[in-house]
């Protein structure tokens, strides 16, 4: 095994889960109310508030954002490839055993009866109904993973598994930049610049660029993150992870910055820490938090499998 490509993943793996795990804790929160409740920040697992939404999971226990991850990196490992139809039952099995717990667009589109089927075009469809202002972040994660693929077809795939929830332009540009970042930071040891993924965003959408550019130029206050008609933006989320990597010198730093702005923070921060654990390594993981996390063993499981799955094809 590749030590070093091995040490990425897991820190990427471990990263997202430590990004979900206390992100959940100022989740839906106003920047406001994050200041009123954690007066001293939030700074560990035990610290967060118990109200009715944090009291679903323990304190050191991830989210779906995690497990969905974790059940995608199975099926790649199971199946040896980045199959669409297998990703799609990997979803539809997970959405049937979750229904009270996805959001609507999720349940939209997964309950369609033709998914395993046609995912893509189910997808097309329910998209082509709705009305939506912006397109959601659901996506980014597995986004994330499906980028680490080896040789030149990950932009092709990550865009195929985004398009298995949300087919929306806005969402593909935003999956294609994340992509891009994400097998450079594992494969080529660079983080793309602002000029290339800039006329990324101009080529596939350029309603994306101006969250690229803020990423770039702006503090994180000002990307708003915990506006409440917009938290949930897919390019928010996006411009938040670009904003950690292009601003921030330590996972740590990132964590707390973002953790601290509320919004959809678990979100928000797990995709950050992921790619943040690409450029850093393991070295880079806040030690107190790793070493209380729920199944952190099933974690490194993933990513050693991940690691040999990887190796394989790039060596085929």
């Amino acid at each position: 095994m590749d030590n070093e490509l091995n040490d990425k993943i897991r820190a990427s793996i471990i990263g997202y889960a430590i990004g979900d795990t206390l992100g959940k804790g100022t989740e839906f929160m106003t920047k406001p109310t994050v200041r009123l409740r954690y007066p001293h920040g939030l700074r560990t697992f035990g610290g967060i508030i118990r109200d009715a939404h944090r009291s679903q999971w323990a304190p050191n226990e991830w989210t779906n954002d995690t497990e969905i991850l974790l059940l995608m990196a199975r099926t790649m490992t199971e199946a040896q490839s980045l199959d669409i139809h297998s990703q799609a039952a990997m979803l539809k099995k997970w959405y049937e055993s979750h229904i009270y717990e996805v959001g609507s667009t999720l349940r939209w589109v997964l309950s369609q009866e033709d998914y395993l089927d046609d995912p893509h075009g189910a997808v097309a469809r329910v998209w082509g109904r709705m009305v939506t202002l912006e397109a959601n972040n659901e996506a980014l994660g597995r986004v994330m993973l499906a980028g680490m693929w080896p040789g030149d077809e990950y932009a092709r795939k990550a865009t195929d598994i985004c398009r298995l929830t949300h087919c929306d332009q806005r969402c593909v540009s935003t999956a294609r930049i994340i992509a891009e970042v994400a097998h450079s930071l594992l494969w080529d040891n660079e983080t793309p610049d602002f000029d290339t993924l800039a006329s990324m965003s101009h080529d596939t959408d350029e309603r994306t660029l101006p969250y690229v550019e803020a990423a770039r130029q702006r503090g994180i206050d000002q990307l708003e993150l915990d506006d409440p008609e917009t938290f949930w933006y897919a390019r928010k989320t996006m411009a938040c992870a670009l904003w950690a990597l292009w601003h921030c010198g330590s996972m740590e730093e990132a964590l707390y910055k973002i953790v601290d702005e509320g919004g959809d923070a678990d979100t928000n921060a797990a995709l950050a820490l992921g790619l943040l654990g690409l450029r850093y390594g393991s070295k880079a993981l806040p030690e107190y938090l790793q070493g209380e996390l729920l199944n952190r063993d099933r974690l490194e499981q993933t990513a050693d499998a991940l690691s040999t799955l990887f190796l394989s094809q790039k060596n085929a």
